[in-house]
This record gives structure tokens, sequence and C-alpha cells, in this order.
């Protein structure tokens, strides 16, 4: 043991390391080889095809931007699996390239430099795999590994990484529960001091394998390993059955299938782009809709006295709070013991009395802003701001956050991405008086699943949720009311629409933990 942390503490001193902080990976060189090597085999296939004109520099830069490189590397190396992704590249690259150099392109030279490119990519990257193996051997382009688990798979594990350098891992140890199976010097301590390893070793894989620890307490663990840039591995459940034999992603060692858990949404290029769509569709709301907004705003002023927007404390991504600001819908508290009363209610979660003091306070413009979803339009400011975001797990009461962070199961991992106006959880019919640890479930499956795709096809079915609440709710007379809150005038209360895209909770601490 003492080994192998003298080994630990040399390794992070000759990366530059310093105490104080997490340890981070060092960033491999391996990506800036293989962008050397892609570039290599793009240029020797435009000397070879013979094309310097127009089409050959557009294609060189295009397949160049599709192809060069990778963000990792796989631990079994072989370009055998890749043969698809660059033929599909290519050709993409092949039909840009040959639509923007119209008329002065040639289908003969166009095929030509495609055949040339795809051919030496293939090979100058079977002879850079075969090199790096060579150099694995010997020491080189290692990286630090962790395996949780205690079970005869995470003995292999161990075994097969340390007879087979040429995968590239260096056993750190192991965390699991204490085990007669598990050599001492191994043993690193249980699941639950996964985050302590974390920050005093230099750690950039996890493999996950089976062992005696409950799922459910590696869950939270793994998803912060990955926010912290640590390539989380996982081997699939019953994979001697052939199960895995198809899943996206999947990476060999010796044998064992591994499957890679999804980068966290932030680390991806897309990502950058649901900022942007964020800001466009805000600013451009905004600005198409400020007649509705000045005649929204002269109604509610109009319809009881108090200010026509209210603010309130909520929490969003990573803990941090905000105002979130909507219309006003409730009369405003009269006097200072309705206030305290009221209060007292909110803080307690006595769910019935809010209910009906909302349905007495709500104004004739609340129920309609409310039916139709109106009083939450101000919180397009907010998304500009950067405070929210179009789509996500909707943003919490900060009392209540308190209070869910220890009752409910997963509930922190939620607040991982941006909250938003509407989200996954909302558009599935989970709003209203339904259980906090299903939303918390659909949040989180939300975040782990991220897409742009999502983000759109939840905004359509945000649409035709919120025409179906507006059709019914003012049919029915008098709806009971969902959560609002206010600012100094309008204390906070807890939503109970049947259909919103405000999702504030309905549940009190006695919610159960977030079923897998």
């Amino acid at each position: 043991m003492e080994t192998l942390a003298r080994n630990d503490r040399r390794r992070a001193s000759a990366r530059g390391r310093v105490t104080g902080g997490p340890l981070r990976p060092r960033p491999s060189p391996f990506a800036v080889g293989l962008v050397v090597v892609d570039v290599a085999a793009v240029l020797g296939a435009a000397a070879l095809a013979s094309s310097w004109g127009l089409f050959g520099a557009l294609y060189a830069v295009v397949v160049l931007l599709l192809v060069a490189g990778r963000p990792e590397e796989r631990i079994d190396l072989g370009v055998a699996h890749e043969i698809p992704m660059l033929v599909v590249r290519g050709a993409v690259a092949l039909a840009v390239a040959f639509a923007l150099s119209l008329p002065n392109a040639s289908a003969d030279a166009a095929g030509l430099q495609f055949g040339c490119t795809l051919g030496l990519l293939a090979l100058s990257r079977a002879a850079y795999y075969h090199g790096v193996r060579i150099a694995r051997r010997r020491g080189s382009f290692l990286a630090d590994t962790l395996v949780i688990g205690d079970g005869e798979v995470a003995l292999e594990l161990v075994d097969a990484m340390q007879a087979h350098p040429e995968y590239g891992l260096r056993l750190v140890g192991l965390l699991a529960p204490g085990s007669a199976r598990v050599r001492t010097e191994l043993l690193l301590g249980p699941v639950q001091s996964l985050d302590q390893v974390l920050s005093r070793r230099p750690v950039s894989r996890i493999i996950v394998a089976f062992g005696r620890t409950p799922d459910g307490e590696l869950v939270s663990a793994l998803r912060r390993a990955v926010h912290r840039d640590v390539a989380v591995y996982v081997v699939p459940r019953f994979f001697e059955l052939g199960l895995a034999g198809g899943a996206t992603g999947l990476d060999h060692l010796w044998g064992i299938p591994l499957q890679r858990l999804t980068p966290p949404a932030p680390r991806r290029l897309t990502w950058r782009l649901k900022r942007l769509i964020d800001v466009v569709a805000a600013s451009t709301l905004l600005l198409l809709l400020s007649p509705v907004f000045a005649t929204v705003a002269l109604a509610v002023k109009l319809s009881s006295p108090g200010p026509v927007l209210f603010r309130q404390r909520r929490v969003g991504q990573g803990g941090r709070e905000f105002d979130i600001i909507k219309f006003r819908t409730l009369r405003v508290v009269s006097s200072d013991a309705e206030r305290a009363r009221v209060d007292a209610e909110a803080a307690h979660l006595i769910q019935a009395s809010q209910r009906q003091d909302v349905a007495t306070r709500q104004t004739a413009v609340g129920r309609i802003l409310r039916a139709t979803s109106a009083d939450e339009l101000p919180q397009l400011w907010n998304i500009l701001r950067g405070d929210m975001s179009l789509v996500g797990p909707r943003p919490e009461v900060v009392g209540y956050v308190r209070v869910f962070n220890d009752a409910i199961r997963g509930y922190g991992d939620r607040h991982r991405l941006p909250v938003g106006l509407t989200g996954w959880a909302q558009v599935n019919g989970l709003r209203g008086e339904t259980s906090l640890a299903k939303r918390v479930c659909l949040d989180n499956n939300y975040i782990e699943n991220w897409s742009l795709w999502k983000d759109v096809t939840i905004i359509a079915r945000t649409f035709g949720a919120v025409l179906a609440q507006a059709l019914s709710s003012l049919r029915v007379s008098p709806p009971v009311s969902r959560a609002h809150s206010g600012n100094a005038h309008e204390p906070v209360l807890v939503n109970y629409a049947p259909l919103h895209m405000d999702s504030d909770h309905q549940q009190g601490p006695y919610a159960t933990g977030c079923e897998s």
C-alpha cells in the first residue's frame, strides 16, 4: 500500500500537480498524435489523386473537420470498427465539397480522391494503433484506472490489466467492501470513498464490475465522477449471453465487454448550440411578444392592487440561486396576520390549506394567465440572462430544495444542467399532484440522455400540453390553482395545476426515493 501511495505521489509530482484540489489526468498525447496522422493521410491522398484545385482543398478541409482525431482513445484499439464511420463521414465530406465546387468539380477526380483518402486513413490509423500498443507495453500511453467491485469479473479485469498492458490501463486499486478474495494492497476503501480517492489520486478511468455494492449507492458517485472528466466504463449485465453485442460505444478488455457512460452534455460540441438557441429564441420572442407583455401587464395592474411582476428565489444549475419572474396572478395578502398564516402553512407544506388559499386569492385575470401559461412569459428574460434554458428540469423553491435533497434519492443530481421553462417530466404528465420522486427520475433521465433533438420534441409536446390545459382549465370553474409564489407581497405557495409547464412540487418531505 505504501508503495502504491509513493508511486501515485511521484506521478502527480511529475505531471505538475499541486495539493489543495482534485487531481486531474494530464491531457493524453494520443489524440494529438492521431490528428497528425489523419492530416498526413488526407494530404497524402490529395497528392496521390493530384487534386489541388478547389474541390480537393474543400474536400480535405471538410473531411479533416469530420474525421481528424478523437476526444479519447479506445481501450481495445483497432481500425476495423472505424471503417463504417470513415466511409459515412468521408461521403458527407464528398457531397459537401462537390456541391460547393460546382461546376468545376469532376466526378472521376472526386471518386479517386475519396477512395485514396479512405484507404490512407485506414492504413495510417492501423499503423498508428500498432505503434501505440507497442508503446503501451513499454509503459507509455497508460491511463490510471480504478476498478469498482470484488466479484469474479472484477478480479478478471485486474488480472487482464496487469497481464496485458497493451490495453493501456494502469491499475490504481479497487473500491469494494473488504473481501478475502482481493489482495489487501489493492483495496483503497469502500465505494463511498470514491470522491476522496479521485481527489487524491490521478485517476482518468473507472471500470465498474460486479460486486456486493448496491447499484443505488453507485449512481450519484459515478455521475460526479463523469462530471470530473473521468471516463467511466461499466461491465454489462449478462454479457456472457451476448446481450451487449450491439451496444453503442462498446469497448473490450481481453474479452470482457465494457460500456462507456455517455460524456456529460456540457462536454459535447452540440451543447454550445443549446445556449445559442436559447439566446436567439428568447430575444426573438421577447421582441415579438412585447405587445402581449404590455397588454398582460396592464390587465394584471387593473385586476387588483399590487405589483405586475413577482419574483421568487429558485435553485438553478449547480445549486445557484436566482430570482424567477412571473406575472402576478394572486391577490396580494392584505394584512400581516394573513401573510404570517400563509407563510407558516407554506413552510410546513400544508397542502390542503395552500390549495384553498390560492383558489381564494386568484384573480380573474390570473385564472386566464394560468390556464394559458401566459404568466410564465417573463421567464424568457431569465433565459436570456442565463438563469434558465428553454428546456430542462423545472427550478424548485429554495426552501423545498433543502428538504428534498435529504428526502429523495437523486434529487440533487437534477441540478447538473440548467433548469428550464419546460421539461421532460412535464410533457410526460408529471405535473400537478404527481410523484416528485418520479419527476426526479425523468429529470435525471433527460440529463443522462440529452440531445438537441430531445429538446425539440419536448418543446413541440409542450405546445400541445399548454393547448390542452387551456381548453380544459377554461371549461372548469373554479379551477384548482397551481403553485404560485411572489415577492414581498405574495408568499410562496405550492403548485397544484392539473396541467402546466410550471412543475413546482406537490410532494412533502415524506416522498419516497426514485425507483430505478
